[in-house]
């Protein structure tokens, strides 16, 4: 039995967006400060580097979103997501997120008029992944882009972000299952399999393996694997510059087209389950961070016609996830002074990490509540009432639980450091002695 399984999303850009990235010019490093908006800064980034002649990319010195702004996408993304997770458990209305089906389309239109909040969040709500996708992207070109380290001391410092949390979480789900009357050990032994390969990274890519055991998971899995393959992008695209990004895009979707089919009949792996599928989001978050690239109101208006016809037209469907991005990003520009003001946005957006991990299965009983309050799946009245107030009730829980999370990450982060700082002092004593 899979438990808490589905086809949910969710995630969260690794990043400490809260502080401040100083880096020196003169260094081939930046400054980004938290409210610093430098959309007109643009200078030269050489490269070369000893090879066939000089090369000089022209790339935009400064990040066009402030780190306010993306607390505030994130906080935004991670709320739909939550809300979708929830939603659309409860039917009828479901998304064309790793498949494509016209039906679903249909469903969500003739619904949209008797119930429009779970209709839209059911339907359109994963796509605040996109915004992590592309936040991640952009804080690593903003932040990583002219370091020296090794792919092993890349990789080394991005466990040490996120893995902490993810064991916490894991535990989290565990005392979860126990307290709702779920033996955790059963659980654990009958999960073990594909919550070591969530964990490694890799359940994704082995054949015959659905979603992780908390299906929100996957995306886990997407941010390791995207972080492995990070150095060689960043390469490519500092000596390609642009042509690189849509190479890149191009094989994506190339990917989607030509081999997906049959990865998923034959071994049921599904390149939009990973980073390959995403590409064109991964490349809008370099081209923000490197050109200074901000959806006008063109791009908006080409992203809603992009994300309309891939959700009715089968071939075009791939380029929806592209679409929604442009149009959010757009959409955000508009709103972005208002949106600016709000501290509950701003505190998702520091809690998005955690409330990314526990939403999944925290949600897990109000649904089942949820379904047996309206058996015969009848959507008036009270019936609706009640499944708004537990989904508000379900996300609140998981927002409460991923603020003690954060809260015990960073006192285990400042024991340990404190630890490592006397266990240093000591060994220096023991020498000096």
């Amino acid at each position: 039995m899979r438990y808490l399984s589905g086809h949910d999303t969710g995630m969260y850009e690794e990043r400490s967006s809260a502080g401040l990235l100083e880096q020196d010019r003169n260094k081939g490093r930046e400054t980004l400060s938290g409210d610093y908006d430098a959309r007109t800064a643009v200078g030269e980034s050489e490269k070369g580097g000893g090879r066939a002649g000089s090369e000089t990319e022209k790339v935009c010195t400064s990040a066009p979103f402030s780190v306010k702004d993306t607390l505030v996408l994130k906080g935004m993304a991670i709320l739909a997501i939550a809300l979708h997770n929830y939603y659309h458990l409860l039917g009828p209305v479901s998304e064309n997120e790793f498949n494509f089906k016209l039906a679903r389309s249909g469903v969500f239109v003739a619904s949209i008029g008797d119930r429009p909040l779970q209709a839209l969040l059911s339907f359109a709500g994963h796509y605040g992944v996109q915004i992590f996708i592309f936040l991640s992207a952009y804080g690593l070109a903003v932040r990583y882009w002219d370091t020296s380290e090794t792919w092993a001391e890349f990789m080394w410092s991005r466990v040490k972000k996120i893995y902490p949390m993810f064991l916490l979480a894991i535990s989290c789900w565990l005392f979860y299952l126990a307290a709702w009357r779920i033996n955790p050990a059963i659980v654990l032994y009958q999960q073990f399999g594909p919550l070591l390969l969530t964990f490694l990274g890799v359940e994704n890519i082995v054949p015959h393996y659905d979603l992780p055991p908390v299906g929100p998971w996957w995306f886990f899995v997407f941010i390791v694997q995207f972080y492995s393959l990070w150095p060689c992008m960043r390469w490519m695209v500092k000596r390609h510059g642009f042509p690189a990004l849509a190479i890149l895009s191009a094989c994506s979707l190339a990917s989607i087209y030509l081999v997906n089919g049959t990865l998923i009949s034959r071994w049921s792996i599904n390149l939009m389950e990973t980073p390959i599928g995403h590409m064109p989001e991964i490349c809008f978050g370099i081209l923000a961070a490197r050109y200074g690239f901000i959806p006008g109101q063109m791009s908006g208006f080409i992203g809603a016609l992009m994300l309309v016809a891939g959700n009715v037209y089968r071939p075009l469907w791939p380029l929806s996830f592209a679409g929604a991005l442009l149009l959010i990003l757009w959409s955000y520009q508009i709103a972005a002074d208002t949106l600016r003001c709000s501290a509950a946005l701003t505190r998702l957006g520091q809690y998005s990490m955690a409330l990314f991990f526990v939403n999944g299965f925290v949600r897990l009983p109000f649904v089942i509540m949820a379904r047996e309050y309206n058996p015969n799946d009848s959507y008036i009245g009270s019936g609706l009432l009640v499944r708004l107030l537990l989904g508000l009730i379900s996300t609140l829980l998981a927002i409460e639980i991923s603020r003690v999370l954060c809260d015990l990450e960073k006192r285990s982060k400042g024991l340990l450091g404190v630890w490592l700082s006397r266990s240093a002092l000591g060994a220096r004593t023991g020498e000096v002695r």
